[in-house]
């Protein structure tokens, strides 16, 4: 019935009348794998092995608690184990898919579902998993049915409306995806990835009123707990003379976005506003008029009354499409390069940090920039400082600059046009006003919005987008012919 608090109980009163009772051990863990309870459900699991180290089912369950906690590696090998002991039980077959889903092995994803689906053909758990392998393999024409299935098996299953409304989202069919959102918090109102998708997708819309509100559901996902300071969140109210600190919680790049918040916090009666950011970032963010301080991460922080994450600011100041404040300008060191009225100087940057979940969407494939290269009258320089990765068909100069982020600011700000994938360079050129081209994939993030070649968020900003997923080509060929005939400004 998947009350599972009850069902705990329930179990606890089992292992107190028969402490080596391994089935009780073993639903024990199975409620806490359903509550996020993973961390006990492993050691429940452990129990339950120890007294009857042949249990597949326990194996399996195993293998779930390990997925939780992010040791895919290991659930591999528990789900294995699992499929050795009984090739027949279809958990063993769906907690292995769901191991090789995180360790992003999608078509092994796939194959161990459709295993679990000819022992049970009528199993939503693993039609969904199916349908999330494929899905993941931007499979979106296969997944949707195999959605639709799960949910003819289980039709208030939160978790399956919350992954077609991804697959909704992805497919820019932003309405549909919303409603697929609000029926799975119709079902789980604390589904905290739910509330997130729908602010991204709010935001995206440029419906802002909602969004940023929704937005603070971010502290409650698994992957993103919450800053712990005794002194208390500012509420965005008058601050009568207290201390603020601002703080980074995201990448580089949104901490140089949303720094721009400092001055308006100050209006709002601070004493001081103190802004805590990645160390890189320390040089670059001092000197913004309204900030009194800027500390990196790993120091020691001055004292202060309350604070405030970085990018909740735009909700508890009110921020709408039309309020949008300007960017502050970081700080740079121009004339790194020689003046030359002979040539364009445009920088290129084709890819984000790898790490990034979404890198390889926005990142373009360096054999497809080879038309920038037959633009006449450019001097192309690389803005990557890693000099190992995959490089264009394109002649490149390397500035010593680029090995620092200051350095890259300030090679930044001596060139007349940035041409940049989605990633920390076009922060830095938008906040020093350098002209630059954003080449965005479909999906894109939200706060390039969805339509349109400019954003509020830097006026010196043009967008290329994506014509539909994976079109780099059309992208890349509009950048070349805009770059033909456009001539850089002279000051």
């Amino acid at each position: 019935l998947e009350r599972h608090e009850e069902a705990l109980g329930a179990f606890g009163r089992a292992i107190a009348l028969r402490p080596d009772l391994a089935e009780a051990h073993r639903g024990r863990g199975n409620s806490l794998v359903a509550l996020d309870r993973a961390g006990e459900a492993l050691a429940a699991y452990e129990r339950s092995l120890a007294l009857a180290p042949g249990a597949a089912p326990a194996h399996a369950g195993y293998a779930a608690a390990l997925v939780r906690l992010a040791r895919p590696d290991a659930a591999v090998a528990a789900a294995r184990r699992a499929i050795v002991l009984d090739p027949a039980l279809p958990e063993g077959h769906l907690h292995l898919g769901r191991a090789f889903e995180a360790l992003g092995r999608l078509q092994d994803a796939a194959s161990a579902a459709r295993d679990a689906l000819r022992l049970r053909p009528e199993f939503p758990e693993a039609w969904n998993n199916l349908a999330l392998a494929l899905h993941l393999d931007d499979r979106l024409d296969e997944a949707e049915p195999c959605y639709r299935r799960a949910l003819a098996l289980h039709p208030d299953s939160a978790a399956v409306h919350y992954n077609l409304g991804n697959l909704h989202r992805d497919r820019r069919q932003l309405d549909a995806a919303l409603a697929a959102y609000g029926r799975a918090l119709a079902l789980d109102p604390d589904h905290a990835d739910a509330h997130w998708n729908r602010a991204l997708t709010w935001l995206w819309q440029g419906d802002w009123e909602r969004g940023w509100p929704e937005y603070e559901w971010r502290w409650r996902r698994r992957e993103w707990p919450p800053r712990a300071f005794p002194q208390p969140r500012w509420d965005g109210g008058p601050l009568d003379g207290r201390t603020v600190l601002l703080h980074a919680e995201q990448g580089l790049g949104d901490t140089i976005q949303f720094v721009r918040y400092g001055p308006l916090v100050r209006a709002r009666g601070a004493g001081r506003v103190v802004v805590e950011c990645q160390p890189p970032l320390v040089r670059l963010l001092s000197g913004i008029g309204g900030v009194d301080e800027v500390v990196a991460t790993s120091s020691a922080l001055p004292p202060f009354d309350v604070h405030a994450p970085l990018l909740s600011l735009p909700g508890l100041l009110g921020t709408t499409t039309a309020s949008v404040p300007a960017p502050c300008p970081v700080s740079a060191v121009g004339g790194l390069l020689p003046a030359d009225h002979s040539t364009i100087r445009v920088g290129l940057a084709w890819s984000g940090n790898p790490a990034h979940p979404r890198n390889a969407r926005r990142s373009c494939p360096v054999h497809q920039l080879g038309p920038l290269a037959e633009v006449p009258g450019v001097t192309w320089y690389t803005l990557h400082h890693d000099p190992s990765w995959p490089v264009p068909p394109i002649p490149l100069e390397r500035h010593p600059a680029v090995d620092s982020l200051d350095g890259l600011a300030a090679l930044i700000a001596s060139l007349d046009l940035v041409v940049t994938v989605d990633t920390v360079t076009v922060h830095l050129a938008g906040s020093l006003g350098t002209p630059a081209w954003l080449l965005i994939d479909f999906l894109s993030d939200w706060r390039w919005g969805f339509e349109g070649d400019r954003t509020p968020w830097y006026p010196s900003l043009r967008l290329f987008r994506q014509p539909a997923a994976g079109a780099w080509e059309p992208v890349v060929a509009a950048v070349a012919d805009a770059l033909g005939s456009w001539r850089a400004p002279k000051f």
